[in-house]
């Protein structure tokens, strides 16, 4: 199926697919708020990928390229500047010190990917996301004329994938950032073109996610998930490019995005969950960029407020029990608000 013969449940699914990025980004929020996120540590990460790959749409490459940069690229920069700027304030406030780099080292770190780990670490996701839908644009331009171009490139990603497990231990050794750039690529370009796939093939995707068995494959996928994260002595670090097994990876990561795809389609029959978790969705990459900013912001005003001793690091001090949960609301709200409110004098401005 052609990119231009999309499913007719098109704007239903785009629903679909801003919840799944609104249940990823609430489990980002809340995982590094020091609480656990049970069973799936990062690798709910790998639902972004996916919903990258579904709503991928292969356009003229100026076009594309231009889209990136305002989407993914630029708002990287800015948010690592504000992260650059309220740290190099809260340790001239706290007394702790500084972080031990010029500012233009800083401006080079952050134009190049490069994120020293004081100012945005989290944002290292953004690279093998950024990356990731340059390397299936060309390799859907390279197919295109090809008849079962989508099964290709499904099928291929998935012997990458399988090659990136494998040999995990030297490509983890190409980091960038304490990222492995490769192995990150691997895992990445296979969750795309799954989601390249689901979109596309809705047939598939309807039995999949709601065929007569979904709801016993959701629940055994879910205690399945539980048993191993629990009971078994397994360990997955996506970002360093670590895991304890290779085919328990593989299970986990396309088991977990099963889950979170049949949670979203749950979710988009319940109205307060669609709402919350659609306007999550829709401002992700607000709440992924500026959560640990907003974390950084509350923890100096409740410290300040409460006389509290500052802790050492402003981008970790939600760690503290006393503000965690506080933290946690204002990692998700602040974000959102902002970005909701900005869309919003967009519109009153174009209007």
């Amino acid at each position: 199926m052609t990119d231009t013969n999309l499913s007719a449940g098109r704007n239903f699914r785009i629903a679909e697919y801003d919840i799944i990025k609104g249940i990823c980004i609430f489990l980002v929020a809340v995982m590094h708020t020091g609480h656990p996120v049970y069973f799936f540590e990062y690798g709910f990460l790998f639902a972004f990928f996916f919903v990258s790959g579904a709503t991928f749409r292969r356009k003229p490459f100026g076009k594309f390229l231009k889209s990136k940069l305002l989407r993914i690229y630029i708002p990287f920069v800015l948010a690592n500047f504000a992260g650059y700027f309220i740290g190099k304030f809260y340790y001239s406030l706290s007394g702790y010190g500084g972080y031990g780099f010029s500012f233009p080292e800083a401006a080079k770190r952050i134009f190049t990917f490069q994120i020293a780990e004081n100012i945005m670490s989290p944002s290292w996701f953004l690279l093998p996301m950024f990356l990731v839908v340059f390397v299936f644009y060309f390799l859907h331009w390279a197919l295109d004329k090809l008849k079962y171009r989508d099964e290709i490139l499904l099928g291929g990603s998935f012997v990458v994938f399988l090659l990136g497990l494998f040999f995990r231990q030297s490509l983890a050794t190409i980091i960038w950032n304490k990222c492995s750039v490769v192995y990150a690529l691997t895992y990445a370009l296979f969750f795309c073109a799954l989601g390249y796939y689901y979109h596309n093939h809705p047939q598939v995707a309807g039995k999949v996610i709601s065929g007569k068995y979904s709801p016993v494959i959701f629940v055994l996928s879910v205690v399945g998930l539980n048993e191993i994260w629990s009971h078994y002595n397994y360990t997955l670090n996506i970002r360093y490019g670590e895991t304890s097994s290779g085919p328990v990876t593989i299970v986990v990561s396309i088991v977990g995005v099963f889950v979170i795809l049949y949670l979203a389609k749950w979710m988009t029959k319940v109205p307060v969950f669609d709402r919350l978790f659609c306007m999550l969705g829709r401002h992700s990459l607000a709440i992924m960029l500026f959560h640990i900013i907003s974390y950084g912001a509350v923890t100096i005003v409740l410290h300040y407020v409460m006389g509290w001793e500052y802790p050492a690091t402003w981008a970790f001090g939600y760690y503290s029990e006393k503000i965690s949960y506080v933290n946690a609301l204002a990692g998700v709200l602040i974000p959102t608000v902002a970005a909701e409110g900005y869309a919003q004098l967009k519109k009153k401005i174009g209007k």
